[in-house]
């Protein structure tokens, strides 16, 4: 008898890496209120001089996703068009929501913080169950810590929100919007079929685009 097995298909991608940040200098954006939180009036702040370096770090891992992760052969790349910095101050939290006109968002955290960013299971729930652990397959929401220089990158239709700021210390991150510029197939009709000739992909699948 073989041992049986549970496979998680069509699985919703959540990127994450770590990279290097720039010192936190909050002088250099201007603020509105967002609810419970604050965040920049600048909508394109990775296009500042200041975050030269911190644009180009994200460029590369936003290529290593789509190239690495996501197998991406096409023409078209990933391109940043929005981005903005977040401050969630003692007390406050950030409402759950989804990033529109955009098709993966991230999010790059300026410091270690309790206040987890929290993905709420689209598709979940059709039953609520008690569980003895939680997993890919059975959770309602998926929790991740906030870590200095810890990039997430994700769908953008998948929703979230930010936990109370309990700890105290302000809560910093960077966010941003993405959309491919190119040719996305070389056979646009390819869609209309019910069938697929994809091959499936191993998850752990890594290929080095260092050289590319």
């Amino acid at each position: 008898m073989t041992k049986p097995e549970l496979q998680h298909i069509f699985a919703t991608p959540l990127f994450a890496t770590r990279i290097d940040m720039p010192d936190w200098d909050e002088s250099l954006y201007e603020w509105k209120q967002n609810k419970q939180n604050r965040i920049s009036l600048q909508q394109n702040v990775l296009d500042m001089p200041e975050l030269e370096l911190l644009r180009r770090s994200i460029d590369r891992n936003l290529r290593v996703f789509w190239r690495d992760f996501m197998t991406a052969t096409c023409e078209a790349e990933l391109k940043i068009q929005q981005s903005w910095v977040n401050v969630t101050d003692t007390g406050g939290s950030h409402h759950r929501h989804w990033h529109t006109n955009s098709m993966y968002s991230g999010v790059v955290f300026w410091c270690d913080h309790s206040a987890h960013i929290e993905f709420i299971n689209p598709r979940y729930p059709q039953l609520d169950f008690d569980t003895a652990t939680s997993h890919e397959s059975n959770s309602a929401v998926w929790r991740v810590e906030p870590k200095l220089g810890l990039m997430l990158i994700f769908p953008s239709y998948l929703e979230h929100q930010v936990d109370s700021n309990s700890s105290g210390g302000e809560r910093v991150s960077l966010s941003f919007n993405t959309w491919p510029q190119g040719t996305l197939t070389r056979d646009p009709t390819r869609a209309l079929s019910v069938r697929s000739d994809t091959e499936p992909q191993k998850l752990t699948d890594w290929r080095d685009t260092n050289d590319k």
